[in-house]
């Protein structure tokens, strides 16, 4: 079993995201062996994790989703998309909230420390597909994702919401988004029409578990701050 986190005070486990989502037959077990229905604070289940930068089977989410639903239909289905463009009618068909991956803090936007090569519009992987590294790269995918929702007839029945950066200093980056970056991460989503946001701590700790609800408290403020700021300048006469 696989866990993602939500950044809040309270609680931080509120996804589910059993693994491998492409055996049906595993899957089910994994989910039978998971008392879901004792975790007061489940937000939703994941079905698939990057499933376009990995190349999953095209119709993967789409068979997980209908499983969760047969067997559990009272909470909502997501997956997380980390490519620009490739293959997303038939990765999002199998979710009903799409989250997007722009992980632009501490890249290299041209070069990649990881395969060490050149990173363009048709070559390359940097961490960020098609990143400039600015937060522009979050309001284009917010926007782009929901622009095709609507195309594909999704408006009403899907939503985007954002997965800001929360770790760092890894293969692809050389350092780890502050408190700040992360606040301003979310903003820029909301501004652009995300309805929700979800955190990927991998890998954590303890100890890391303990510091990121400190983060997580101290973000907060800074977000009730920034709210403040923003609230006067709208309604200055």
């Amino acid at each position: 079993m696989n866990l993602f986190a939500i950044p809040s005070p309270s609680s931080l486990w509120t996804t589910l995201h059993p693994i491998p989502h492409n055996n049906l037959t595993i899957f089910e077990e994994v989910i039978n062996k998971t008392t879901y229905a004792s975790i007061p604070n489940l937000l939703n289940w994941e079905t698939a994790h990057e499933p376009n930068g990995n190349s999953d089977p095209l119709d993967a989410a789409q068979s997980t989703c209908d499983l969760i639903y047969k067997l559990d239909g009272y909470h909502p289905v997501s997956t997380v998309l980390n490519c620009q463009d490739y293959n997303f009618s038939p990765y999002i068909n199998g979710a009903d909230i799409v989250l997007y991956y722009a992980n632009l803090i501490g890249i290299n936007t041209t070069f990649s420390p990881m395969w060490h090569t050149v990173c363009t519009l048709d070559f390359g992987h940097c961490g960020c597909d098609n990143c400039k590294g600015t937060l522009y790269d979050v309001r284009a995918r917010v926007q782009t994702f929901k622009d095709r929702l609507n195309i594909l007839g999704f408006d009403r029945t899907k939503s985007v919401w954002t997965m800001p950066q929360a770790f760092g200093s890894g293969a692809y980056r050389n350092t780890a988004p502050t408190g700040q970056h992360w606040a301003a991460l979310g903003f820029t989503s909301f501004n652009h029409g995300a309805l929700g946001r979800l955190c990927d701590v991998p890998d954590m700790n303890k100890t890391d578990l303990r510091r990121q609800r400190g983060r997580n408290q101290l973000v907060h403020e800074q977000e009730a701050v920034l709210v403040g700021k923003i609230g006067k300048v709208a309604h200055r006469p």
